[in-house]
């Protein structure tokens, strides 16, 4: 495409900006991203599923391709070369229930569905996984394998009330186990850190409380910037997060200190209205 062709993108796009809005945007980017990683020329020439599209971002675009989220950025906004930094991305965690989860599933006792096929076939795979997820006779956990790190497919999930644990096992070959926790899900960010999170009448929380520093922070603007959040977040932080503010302020959002437990330190966010 001649550089007459592409248009300007409207404005700068950051990691969690939905591709969708990018690719509004910027007529050429959709041929310049399926030219850049056959994954990504999967995802959006299969058509994606409504629900996928609403959450589908930038960052998780990036860990699609196993590149830098910086260069990746560089690419969408100023049609940076092909050339970019491979991602260095940290193993995930492993949660409690996973050593448990491991043992019933070398005994055969967890389904397993396998969308690699669907993928590579350029199928949108989405409705088969619900429809499995749905159709279990005991929901409590099961295993996907599939070519790359599901991100928005496991913070939808999260909604129902499943964590969740990544592991890669191959060139592209993820194996993603679910577990269904009761009322506490996780907030997955563009480096794997999850945060509990739960739902007080339409009021979201999230507690933070345990995490290093800077994981709270991130856990916090990934909260925000999800396109299902709400207007309204309640944290449950260990101490004031000073420099949690102004990164707050530039997305339109404020906070303020309000009465909570003895070991927190409780905030309640606020969209500011348009």
């Amino acid at each position: 495409m001649s550089p007459e062709a592409r248009r300007k993108p409207e404005r700068t796009f950051c990691s969690f900006d939905r591709i969708i809005d990018a690719v509004a945007a910027d007529s050429s980017l959709t041929e310049r991203l399926a030219d850049f990683h056959p994954s990504l020329a999967r995802l959006l020439n299969r058509g994606l599923h409504p629900e996928t599209e609403e959450h589908l971002t930038l960052a998780d675009a990036a860990h699609i391709a196993g590149v830098e989220e910086a260069d990746f950025l560089a690419f969408v906004n100023c049609g940076a070369g092909k050339n970019l930094k491979k991602e260095a991305r940290p193993t995930e965690r492993e949660p409690d229930w996973l050593m448990s989860f491991r043992r019933k599933e070398s005994a055969g006792a967890i389904p397993q569905v396998d969308v690699r096929l669907e993928l590579s076939a350029g199928k949108e795979p989405f409705s088969k996984v619900m429809a499995f997820v749905d159709g279990l006779t005991d929901p409590s956990a099961f295993v996907l394998d599939a070519p790359f790190d599901p991100a928005p497919l496991r913070r939808i999930l999260s909604r129902r009330g499943y964590v969740s644990h990544a592991e890669q096992s191959g060139k592209s070959h993820w194996h993603i186990r679910f577990f269904l926790d009761g009322a506490e899900n996780p907030v997955f960010s563009a480096d794997g850190i999850s945060a509990k999170v739960w739902f007080e009448g339409k009021t979201q929380h999230i507690d933070v409380r345990g995490l290093e520093a800077p994981e709270p922070m991130v856990a916090i603007l990934c909260a925000v910037d999800d396109p299902s959040c709400g207007d309204e977040m309640i944290v449950h932080h260990f101490r004031d997060p000073i420099y949690l503010r102004p990164e707050l302020y530039e997305r339109g959002w404020s906070y303020e200190i309000i009465p909570g437990d003895e070991d927190e330190v409780r905030l309640h966010l606020s969209r500011a209205a348009d």
